[in-house]
């Protein structure tokens, strides 16, 4: 809603007008006497009507400040008149083009300025603008519907002028000159603070002229950095030339504080506008979550089975200097806890065991808050499961006909608690069902090299015969299945917590049938298996 307006006046040039008309006829003598009456309690009455028309309590506006009547160059976001040099922005430009623009109001005769002489109590000074027929003032929020740009009262203020007395010459006082811009200076504090993501950080700007606390300054705030809330804010000085300004973040890191005089209120610091700046650092607020990866993993004996724990606070920031223990329940029990150290700068940690037997562990990872290596009910935790077996095997999933120097690689590890003598793999390949024809060699399988990764990382020397040990080819007339042994002669001893990879090479005949093959790899003695892995390749034409 557009603010009401007073009736219109008749311009001078009407007035003048219907007066003239009047002298152009006789005037009654019956209204002569009046009209002269009524002028002369007009002539002395005018001077005192207008005095308390004015009122006491008005504040009456002083001269614009030198660099604001100065021109000026064009701002950013504003409307800029080459025809008197100055800027029309923010508030002020809105009001401007939606009550009337030029021809209500004509240009700007100077830029926006804070004039300390206006306002009312309570709130001492606004920022104002003149312009050719009128003078704005910003008053945020203070108007229903916040219509925060009003009108001076010109009017009242000319009539006070036009109809002050003659004062009694005294003599010229000195002046006292509105401060210019670099007479304002800002502060503001804490400069500094650390504080848990989540709490509400309060910094305070002091506004000085020539170092004495100024009132009702406009200055703005800004933070940057994680995630503030809010991000920004205003406010105007008090008695004691201080405004706060309050926030909070859930980003743990570092956030800076600017805060500016804004002496236009345009909401962009320009170079003439002082400014102060603070920073906050957020640290992460307490342990909320906790959780370990990977959920479950399967492993051969003797291997180290690796859990990652990350801590974080309610905010998901990464909680550092937590300790971290795990116990082991199911085929590896452990008699007391896991000590996994404490929680790095990402709030992460490891934890690290082997497993001698072969089966199924349940792994607790929790918080030690206390220090004291025993899980209480209130400690954070997350489980995951680990399967150790004897032996695995891998290699590639899918081949081509024709295709050669395959390599399959054997892991396998001594799941008893006693050394295993005789040691061997055995090897078998199922072929697919329709396999058909004698003498057709489908696979060709060859060992290659053993290495010992536990107790001692080594490698072990084959016999010249042990390639033999295998019936080194598949074929229909063979039922379908390749079956053979590889090992030095007689086995060899599995020593307890003893670890070893193979890599077996094998080629595919351009012939074989396309299909699904099993190779299945077993951990036997002469009377006794310790592990099975099968894994299964795709032939493809």
């Amino acid at each position: 809603m557009r603010p009401s307006r007073p009736l219109p006046v008749p311009r001078p040039r009407q007035a003048l007008g219907r007066l003239w008309a009047h002298t152009g006829r006789p005037i009654p003598l019956r209204w002569a006497g009046l009209l002269v009456a009524l002028a002369l309690v007009a002539g002395l009455a005018l001077p005192t009507l207008a005095q308390q028309w004015v009122g006491a309590g008005h504040r009456m506006p002083k001269a614009p400040p030198d660099w604001a009547i100065a021109p000026a160059t064009p701002k950013p976001g504003c409307i800029y008149f080459p025809e008197t040099q100055h800027n029309l922005c923010g508030g002020f430009r809105q009001y401007w083009e939606t009550y009337g623009g030029l021809l209500e109001f004509g240009y700007p005769l100077t830029e926006e300025y804070f004039a300390p002489e206006l306002g009312h109590p309570g709130h001492d000074g606004v920022v104002t603008q003149w312009f050719e027929r009128a003078r704005f003032e910003w008053h945020p929020g203070e108007v229903p519907q916040r219509f925060d740009v009003l009108q001076g009262h010109l009017g009242r203020e000319i009539l006070a002028m036009l109809t002050a007395p003659t004062p009694t010459p005294t003599p010229t006082p000195t002046a006292t000159p509105t401060p210019a811009p670099s007479a304002y200076a800002i502060s503001l504090t804490p400069s500094s603070d650390t504080n848990p993501v989540g709490t509400t950080h309060t910094v305070t700007a002091v506004v000085t002229v020539n170092g004495q606390p100024t009132p009702n300054v406009l200055v703005r705030f800004v933070v940057t950095g994680g995630k503030p809330l809010p991000a920004d804010g205003i406010g105007y000085t008090g008695g004691n030339g201080a405004t706060s300004f309050s926030f909070t973040d859930t980003e743990a890191g570092t956030d800076t504080i600017l805060a500016w005089i804004d002496f236009d209120n345009d909401g962009v610091r320009d170079t003439n506008e002082p400014r102060a700046v603070a920073t906050k650092t957020w640290t992460a607020g307490p342990a909320a979550s906790l959780d370990a990866e990977p959920e479950s993993q399967t492993l051969v004996v003797e291997n180290e089975a690796s859990i990652t724990v990350e801590v974080t606070d309610t905010y998901g920031n990464p909680v550092a200097n937590t300790r971290i223990r795990a116990t082991v329940s199911g085929a590896n029990p452990t008699t007391t806890a896991i000590d996994c150290g404490s929680t790095n700068s990402s709030g992460q940690a490891t934890c690290e065991y082997s497993g001698d037997v072969d089966g199924t562990d349940t792994v607790r990872v929790w918080a030690d808050l206390d220090n004291d290596g025993t899980h209480d009910t209130s400690e954070l935790y997350d489980d995951v499961t680990v399967t150790w077996q004897a032996i695995s095997i891998s290699g590639p999933t899918s081949v081509r006909q024709g295709s050669t120097n395959r390599q399959i690689s054997i892991t396998a590890g001594n799941p008893e608690s006693s050394t295993i003598s005789g040691a061997r793999f055995e090897v078998t390949v199922d072929g697919p069902s329709n396999c058909s024809g004698t003498d057709e060699q489908w696979f060709d399988l060859t060992a290659a090299t053993t290495q010992v990764l536990k107790p001692t990382p080594s490698t072990i020397n084959h016999d010249s015969d042990e390639v033999d040990a295998f019936e080194n080819s598949f074929s229909c007339s063979l039922g379908g299945d390749l079956t053979g042994q590889w090992g030095p002669s007689g086995g060899f001893t599995m020593d307890r917590h003893y670890l070893a990879t193979t890599t077996f090479t094998f080629s595919v005949n351009p012939s074989a049938p396309t299909g699904t093959y099993r190779i299945t790899v077993e951990l036997r003695d002469g009377s006794s298996t310790y592990g099975t892995a099968t894994f299964t390749v795709q032939v493809t034409s």
